[in-house]
């Protein structure tokens, strides 16, 4: 009895609103809200998996003598120590721990055969060029790990990091790097100019 008041009650009400069973589709989005959606969902899937890459994990064993956190960042990567060695037996570094890192040190390129990682700068003068190379020797040596450093143009500097023994990057090479950049460095107010409003607070806030 019940039963068939309910379905009298619902006949009722279809027939004034006009719906039917028949009719009931589920809800569809527009195609633009649809793409937004499906964009917004790959977005954060990609965010996830940005966040999760520079781990520990990807860094295979005895890369440097000490090791802080996942040498994710680039205070930790300043931190860390090759422990006075760098040669055949230092392990490469995947490209993806290489990536990884990279945005960490934002005044570094990577070369085309993704084995080298540079860095180049106009200083102000010839004396604050010498400076800086100075400086590096200083860092270098008790790393035991040494860039190529060039000089033309008596203040043009450029600073190539790799690993020569085994033919490609290592993790020494980020270290080196990260602690090359805590340099303080007088930079030509022309070429730092011409580096644009990405490049030069990057530039003009190393060392700092």
């Amino acid at each position: 009895m019940l039963c068939r008041s309910f379905l009298r009650l619902w006949s009722q009400t279809a027939a004034f609103t006009g719906f039917s069973q028949s009719s009931w589709r589920p809800r569809q989005l527009p195609p633009i809200q649809q793409i937004a959606r499906v964009g917004a969902l790959g977005a954060r899937s990609s965010s996830w998996s940005r966040r999760g890459m520079s781990t520990a994990s990807d860094l295979p064993e005895n890369s440097v003598a000490v090791l802080v956190g996942n040498a994710g960042t680039a205070s930790e990567l300043r931190a860390c120590s090759t422990g006075g060695c760098c040669g055949k037996d230092t392990p490469l570094l995947p490209l993806g721990a290489v990536l990884a890192r990279l945005p960490e040190l934002p005044l570094w390129r990577l070369s085309e055969d993704q084995k080298v990682i540079s860095r180049s700068f106009v200083a102000k003068n010839w004396q604050v060029a010498i400076q800086f190379i100075n400086d590096v020797s200083v860092i270098a040596e008790p790393e035991g790990h040494h860039p190529d450093l060039h000089l033309t143009s008596w203040r043009n500097v450029q600073i190539d990091l790799t690993t020569h023994a085994i033919g490609g990057l290592s993790l020494p090479d980020l270290v080196l790097a990260a602690k090359i950049d805590a340099i303080k460095v007088e930079y030509s107010p022309k070429w730092l100019k011409e580096q644009g409003s990405e490049a030069a607070p990057a530039a003009a806030g190393a060392g700092s």
